[in-house]
């Protein structure tokens, strides 16, 4: 698979990496405008994307999947720092005061489990079991997509449907779940919890970033645009992402503007993939970036427990950001 550790280490996508982890890091800090849920649309995006092409790749190469080692790579690559994290911060907890001192043992049992999205949407009480581990419900989200995604993938080419009829599906099972979260939103007028935390409403973003990895795929496809054409695309990405955030409308922001930030970035990683040397390109590859994006799945599965403790000591948002961050 060396085809695919080159892919792996593209740095404009650790830089995309790095933009997310960071807005959710100030968003987590304090800094109430800074849009924190967008940086984790974006992960979901990556996400789908990443591993719908390292799909692709292997069946490019053998004709076929092996579901037995997808999983096995993936949880090698997640469950260690995945446990590890929720272990030491419950013995922390106990021993030594960690957060609020206690740990509660229903919700820590949902995030062993990969379902505490649905708990926190769900159960009536108590929602984190220890405080800074409340990020839980999106890597429960990427759980339950690695479980269904390379399934799908199968299926689809057992019934030798192209990869560009596999994006179609995957696009119009995205649209699904916009009209799905509408329905919920304007029929049933659910909580703000029900479609920010559930997979079933979550789930465009990700399906939207495999799409882009089965058309068009500016790493494994020739792009046939002109540059100036994934330019203006990307520009109009920015336009609706910018456009998405300023607009408040609750009805809109929770039945449409998951879907539209999601599309919106799959315009902005194909320019900022296929052009490495523009402005954004080279911001999102400094070594600095790089080197935050490479490190963000540890940062995120531990900086929201800084973030907490750092507050019990130190007062004001742009110190306590600061301290949490060189911790």
């Amino acid at each position: 698979m060396s085809e695919a550790r080159r892919f792996l280490t593209i740095p404009s996508l650790d830089g995309l990496r790095a933009v997310s982890i960071l807005l959710v890091f100030a968003a987590h800090s304090g800094f109430d405008l800074t849009p924190g849920g967008f940086g984790v649309t974006v992960f979901f995006v990556l996400s789908g994307y990443l591993i719908t092409t390292l799909l692709r790749l292997e069946h490019d190469q053998s004709d076929r999947i092996s579901l037995a080692n997808f999983y096995r790579r993936r949880a090698f690559r997640i469950w260690p720092a995945f446990y590890a994290v929720l272990a030491v911060a419950a013995l922390l907890t106990i021993a030594f005061g960690l957060g609020s001192g206690s740990v509660d043992r229903a919700p820590l049992l949902s995030q062993l489990g990969h379902v505490y999205n649905y708990f926190a949407v769900f159960y009536h009480g108590s929602d984190i079991a220890m405080y800074g581990t409340g990020i839980y419900w999106s890597l429960a989200i990427e759980e339950h997509f690695y479980l269904v995604l390379p399934i799908l993938f199968v299926l689809m080419t057992r019934l030798r449907l192209s990869y560009p009829r596999q994006a179609a599906v995957l696009t119009g099972l995205a649209g699904v779940v916009m009209v799905w979260r509408c329905v919920l939103v304007y029929g049933f007028h659910v909580s703000q919890a029900r479609t920010y935390y559930s997979t079933d409403t979550r789930a465009d973003a990700l399906l939207l970033g495999c799409a882009l990895a089965l058309y068009r795929n500016p790493v494994l496809d020739e792009v046939r645009e002109s540059a100036r054409g994934i330019t203006v695309a990307a520009l109009a990405g920015v336009f609706a992402i910018l456009v998405s955030l300023s607009y408040r409308d609750y009805e809109f922001r929770e039945g449409f503007r998951y879907t539209i930030q999601a599309a919106a970035l799959v315009l902005i990683m194909r320019y900022v993939i296929v052009a490495p040397r523009s402005l954004a390109g080279r911001v999102l590859n400094l070594p600095l970036v790089v080197w935050v994006g490479q490190l963000s799945f540890a940062f995120y599965l531990v900086h929201q427990i800084v973030i907490f403790e750092v507050e019990k000591h130190v007062d004001g948002k742009p110190l306590v950001a600061a301290v949490s961050l060189a911790a």
